[in-house]
């Protein structure tokens, strides 16, 4: 499938099988593509707005100028996506899938990351300013993002808990002298 220069409104494609589509100058605004499959499919220069895309699944993807706003993307599987400058605004990500994932001028602002898996990622150099980030799996391959100031205590956890360093208060549990 080829899509080209169109503006998808409000349409549904609730678990279609998309596999390879090319997706390049488009805007889809307020669709449903929970459930999708697009494996290896790629996107230029597309903005997705306000759609729902639970579960939606777009491993070996490859983004090139995109941008995903208002979107709810709650276990969106991203696996071993690559590409550059791709922007999330104010997105639920909540267990999304990363794994591997290769993207240049990745910007996550005001999202929720919360359970998200970044394992094996390569995204030195993403800003994650303003994003919630609890329970992330796989946090110690955020070398190099940026975050800002009140984001310093949560991501500081995350890596202790990704190195195994517990914090306890009681010097000597034991109790000796």
């Amino acid at each position: 499938m080829e899509i080209t220069g169109c503006q998808v409104i409000g349409s549904t494609f609730t678990s279609a099988v998309l596999e390879r589509a090319r997706i390049t100058d488009s805007v889809f605004r307020g669709c449903d593509l929970s459930g999708t499959i697009l494996r290896g499919a790629s996107f230029v220069r597309v903005e997705f707005v306000g759609c729902r895309m639970l579960g939606v699944t777009i491993p070996d993807g490859s983004f090139h100028d995109v941008r995903v706003t208002d979107c709810q993307m709650k276990m969106a599987v991203l696996r071993m996506a690559r590409g550059a400058r791709i922007a999330f605004d104010r997105c639920d990500l909540r267990e999304a899938d990363f794994y591997a994932a290769r993207i240049d001028g990745l910007r996550l602002f005001d999202c929720d990351l919360t359970g998200a898996e970044f394992s094996q990622a390569a995204l030195a150099g993403a800003r994650l300013h303003g994003s919630r980030f609890d329970e992330l799996k796989g946090a110690a391959y955020l070398r190099g993002v940026v975050i800002d100031s009140a984001q310093i205590v949560p991501m500081a956890l995350q890596m202790f808990y990704g190195m195994g360093v517990k914090v306890d208060d009681e010097r000597d549990p034991s109790g000796r002298a």
